[in-house]
C-alpha cells in the first residue's frame, strides 16, 4: 500500500500545482491580504474533505453515473465563478468611475468568512474534484486492503498537499 500512496502523490501533486478554479480563486485573495489568503485556501482544502466524505459514501459515482446531477454541480460551479468575475469587474468599473488611482489591493477588503466561503464553494462545486476521486483514486487502490481506509488515505495526502501548495 505504501507504494500506491507514494505513486498517488506524485500524481496529486501534479494535479494540485496545476492551475484550475482554486489557483483562480486562492491567489486573487492571497492578494487581498494573508488572512484572505490563508482562509481562501483552507476553503479549498475543506472542499476536498467534502469530496472526500462523498466519495467514501458512495455518492460521487451515483453524481458521476448521472447526466443530470453532473450538470446542474457543473453548471452551478460555472455560474458561482461567473458570479464571482462579474463582481470583480462592477468593483472595478466603480473605482474607476471615480477616478480613484489603481492599486493592487481592493478598496473594500474581504472578510475571512467570505474568502473561506469563496474556497469552499469553488471547490466544491468544481466537477474536476469529483472526477479526481472516481477516476484517478480507484487506480490507486489495492484489492487486499480497506478501500475505505485508502480512499481516506489518499484524501488525507490530496488535502495536505492543496493546503500546502496554496499556503506557501
Amino acid at each position: 500500500m505504501k507504494s500506491a500512496l507514494f505513486a498517488f502523490s506524485l500524481v496529486a501533486l501534479l494535479l494540485v500545482v496545476t492551475p484550475g478554479p482554486d489557483f483562480a480563486v486562492v491567489v486573487p485573495n492571497a492578494l487581498r491580504g494573508r488572512r484572505t489568503g490563508i482562509a481562501t485556501a483552507f476553503g479549498t482544502a475543506s472542499g476536498l474533505a467534502v469530496h472526500a466524505a462523498i466519495a467514501a459514501a458512495g455518492l460521487s459515482a451515483i453524481i458521476l453515473a448521472s447526466d443530470l446531477a453532473f450538470s446542474i454541480i457543473k453548471y452551478l460551479g460555472a455560474a458561482f465563478l461567473i458570479l464571482l468575475g462579474i463582481r470583480a469587474l462592477w468593483k472595478s468599473r466603480r473605482s474607476h468611475d471615480k477616478r480613484e488611482p489603481s492599486t493592487t489591493k481592493p478598496t473594500r477588503p474581504l472578510s475571512v468568512g467570505g474568502a473561506y466561503r469563496q474556497g469552499l464553494m469553488v471547490n466544491v462545486l468544481n466537477p474536476k474534484a469529483s472526477l479526481i476521486y472516481l477516476s484517478i483514486m480507484p487506480q490507486f487502490l489495492q484489492p487486499n486492503v480497506s478501500t475505505t481506509h485508502q480512499l481516506l488515505a489518499m484524501s488525507a495526502i490530496l488535502v495536505a498537499l492543496a493546503l500546502t501548495w496554496y499556503l506557501s
